[in-house]
C-alpha cells in the first residue's frame, strides 16, 4: 500500500497526538501515535485534508479533490464501536414461522414466477408458436438407407414463432422419432423482435418401423433477466409419409381392442386421405414402407363400439394405434363425455422379448469395444517397440514384429467392421424397443387410471431408449421399476417398508428386470378405477403364511438364551477395558 505524505493531517487533542492518513485505495486511517483507531472509505482520493470547526460541530474533516470538489465529513471525537447484542433465546412458534415462510414464498413466486419457471402454461401471452404441416408430400432429396423404396417422399413443415415480449436469445429445436429425420433440426436467433420462420423437411431415413409420427417443437428462450425457459408444441405428421394402404388380413398374432362410449365412426371418415385406395367401410389395412413390414388391419365390430387392431408384427402396432387414438379424439373433440378405453391386460411377453434383444445387442457392442481397446493398446506397444529397434545401430531382425503388427492391424479392421454391424443391430433393437414402449404408453393413456398415477407411469414408459458409455437403458429402467413396486404399485405395507434402491446399479442379470417389468405391467392392469389416494392409503394387507411364521418365530427359551449371551459378552468386553486401563 502506497501512502502519500501530502495527504496527512496532524493535530493534538487532549494532549494526544492524532494523525489522519489517506491511502491510495481511498481509505481514511486515523492513528493515535502509532495505533490505528479508526478507518473509513472515502468516495474520492483527496489532494488535501484539513480539520475545520463550526458553531456546534467540532472536528469536521474537509477534503479537496483534484477536480475542486470540496466535501465535509464528521467522524466524531469518541466513536462508538459496534458491539453485537446478546442473543435472546426464545421458543419459536412453528405455525407462525411456517405461515410467514409460505407467505414469503408466495410473494417471491408472484414477483418472479414468470421468469423462474422453465415452462409456462400461459405461453400464448409471451410467445406464439404456429406449426403448419403440409399434407402434400414431395419427392425426398436427402440421402437415406432405404434402397428398395423407389418413390420415397418427404413432408414440408413450416414453423412460425412470434414473440410477445423481448427475449435476448431464441433457439427453435425440432425432434422426431427415429428412424425419421428432420432437416434442419435447430435454428438460433439473437434479439428477435419480429416473426421467426423456420422451414424444415421430415423424411424416413432407415429401413425400420416408425414408433411415432409426432413432431415436437421446443422453443428455448433466454429472458432479459438471463433465465432460460422452454415452450413446447407438437404436431402430427401425415400417415402417408411412412405407410401405404394394403389389402386387409383377417388374422394376426397380436391383437388390441379399443372401446368407445359413442357411436362408431366409419374408417373412411377417420382416414379420408385413403378413401380412393380402399372401398371397405368396416376394415382398412396399412403397411409400413420398410422392407419386411407386416400389414396392420383395423376392423370395426358389428355389434359393439369397438375397434380391433391386429397384425403379425408387434412393432407395427405402435404408429397405427397412435394414429387411431389421435383421430378418434380429434373427431369427438366437441363431446366432453367421450371416452376411449383399453380394458385388456398390457402385453408383457412381447415387451420382454424386445428388452432381451436390446440387452443382448448392447452387451455385444460393449464386448467388441473392449476388444478393440485391447487391440489398439497392443498395436501401440508394437509401434513403440519398432521405434526403439530403429534407434539401435545394429538392430536385430524385425520379421516377428512385422508379422505381429500386420496381424494386429488386420484384426483391428475386422473388429471395426464387426462393431459397425453391431451398432446397426443395436440401433434396430433400440427402435423396436421404442415402438413397444410407445405402444404401452398409448394404451396407458386410455386406461381408466387415476390422472396423477397415469402421469407417473407415462414418465416411466418414456419412448426414448438411450444408451450411454457408463449407463445403459436397462440400468435406469430397473431402478425405476423397483421404485414403482415399492411405492405407488406396492401390494402391501410390507413392500413399502422395504429399503428402496437409492442409486442406479448396473444390470447384469436381465431375468430380474424381466420379473420387475412383468409385475409392474400386471399391477397397472389391476389399478383401474382406483385413485392414487386409495393406492397410497388403502394398501391391501397380505395374509400371513403360517409356514413362514413357524420358521421365523423362535422358541421363548432360545430368545432368553440369546439375550443372556449378549449381556455376558458385553460384560466381558467392559471388564477387559477396565483391566487395560488399570494396567496403564
Amino acid at each position: 500500500m502506497t501512502i502519500f505524505i501530502a495527504k496527512i493531517c496532524i493535530f493534538f487533542l487532549d494532549e494526544k497526538f492524532f494523525s489522519l492518513v489517506v491511502s491510495e485505495t481511498t481509505n481514511l486511517l486515523v492513528y493515535e501515535t502509532t495505533t490505528l483507531k479508526w478507518s473509513a472509505k472515502l468516495q474520492f482520493l483527496p489532494i488535501s485534508i484539513r480539520r475545520a470547526f463550526f458553531k456546534n460541530v467540532k472536528g469536521v474533516l474537509v477534503f479537496l479533490s483534484e477536480e475542486g470538489r470540496l466535501e465535509c465529513s464528521y467522524l466524531g471525537t469518541e466513536p462508538n464501536l459496534f458491539v453485537a447484542p446478546p442473543l435472546i433465546e426464545r421458543e419459536l412458534d412453528l405455525e407462525k414461522v411456517e405461515d410467514e415462510l409460505s407467505n414469503l414464498n408466495k410473494m417471491i413466486k408472484d414477483t418472479y414466477g414468470n421468469d423462474l419457471k422453465l415452462t409456462n402454461k400461459n405461453a400464448d401471452k409471451e410467445i406464439n408458436i404456429k406449426i403448419n404441416v403440409d399434407k402434400n408430400l414431395e419427392p425426398c432429396i436427402f440421402e437415406t438407407n432405404l434402397k428398395d423404396v423407389p418413390n420415397l417422399q418427404m413432408c414440408t413443415v413450416n414453423i412460425e414463432v412470434i414473440p410477445q415480449m423481448a427475449f435476448d436469445e431464441v433457439q427453435i429445436s425440432l425432434a422426431v422419432s427415429k428412424p425419421l429425420k428432420v432437416e434442419p433440426s435447430t435454428q438460433f436467433f439473437i434479439n428477435p423482435d419480429e416473426l421467426m420462420a423456420v422451414k424444415c423437411h421430415v423424411y424416413l431415413s432407415d429401413d425400420m418401423n416408425v414408433p411415432s409420427l409426432f413432431l415436437n417443437v421446443v422453443v428455448t428462450v433466454i429472458s432479459s433477466l438471463g433465465v432460460p425457459r422452454n415452450f413446447n408444441k407438437a404436431a402430427m405428421l401425415p400417415l402417408s409419409l411412412v405407410a401405404e394402404v394394403c389389402p386387409a388380413h383377417k388374422e394376426g398374432d397380436h391383437k388390441v381392442t379399443l372401446n368407445i362410449n359413442q357411436n362408431m365412426v366409419p374408417l373412411l371418415n377417420l382416414f379420408p386421405e385413403f378413401a380412393e385406395d380402399t372401398k371397405s367401410t368396416s376394415s382398412i389395412a396399412f403397411k409400413s414402407l420398410s422392407t419386411n413390414a407386416q400389414p396392420v388391419t383395423i376392423l370395426l365390430a358389428k355389434s359393439s363400439e369397438r375397434y380391433r387392431i391386429q397384425t403379425s408384427s408387434f412393432t407395427s402396432l405402435s404408429f397405427v394405434i397412435e394414429q387411431l387414438i389421435h383421430r378418434l379424439t380429434k373427431h369427438h373433440s366437441n363431446i366432453d363425455e367421450f371416452k376411449m378405453l383399453f380394458n385388456s391386460s398390457l402385453p408383457s411377453n412381447e415387451v420382454i422379448a424386445y428388452v432381451k434383444n436390446h440387452f443382448t445387442k448392447r452387451r455385444e457392442v460393449f464386448e467388441l469395444e473392449d476388444f478393440l481397446d485391447q487391440l489398439s493398446a497392443q498395436f501401440r506397444t508394437i509401434q513403440k517397440r519398432l521405434i526403439s529397434k530403429f534407434k539401435v545401430k545394429n538392430p536385430t531382425p524385425l520379421t516377428n514384429l512385422e508379422i505381429l503388427i500386420k496381424d494386429t492391424y488386420t484384426e483391428i479392421l475386422k473388429t471395426v467392421l464387426k462393431l459397425q454391424e453391431a451398432n446397426g443391430e443395436l440401433f434396430k433393437a433400440q427402435t423396436e424397443l421404442t415402438c413397444a414402449l410407445n405402444l404401452i404408453g398409448n394404451l396407458i393413456k386410455i386406461m381408466n387410471i387415476d390422472d396423477k398415477l397415469k402421469e407417473i407411469l407415462l414418465s416411466v414408459f418414456c419412448p426414448s431408449v438411450e444408451d450411454l458409455d457408463s449407463q445403459n437403458w436397462e440400468d435406469v429402467m430397473d431402478s425405476t421399476l423397483c421404485y414403482l413396486l415399492r411405492t405407488y404399485l406396492a401390494k402391501s405395507e410390507k413392500d413399502k417398508l422395504r429399503i428402496s434402491q437409492t442409486n442406479v446399479e448396473k444390470v447384469t442379470d436381465i431375468s430380474k428386470m424381466e420379473k420387475h417389468l412383468v409385475q409392474v405391467l400386471e399391477r397397472i392392469s389391476k389399478t383401474e378405477n382406483i385413485s392414487l389416494e386409495q393406492i397410497e392409503d388403502g394398501i391391501e394387507e397380505e395374509q400371513p403364511n403360517p409356514e413362514l411364521e413357524k420358521e421365523e418365530v423362535k422358541p421363548l427359551g432360545s430368545q432368553f438364551g440369546e439375550a443372556s449371551m449378549r449381556i455376558l459378552s458385553a460384560r466381558r468386553s467392559l471388564s477387559r477395558r477396565r483391566h487395560k486401563k488399570d494396567e496403564q
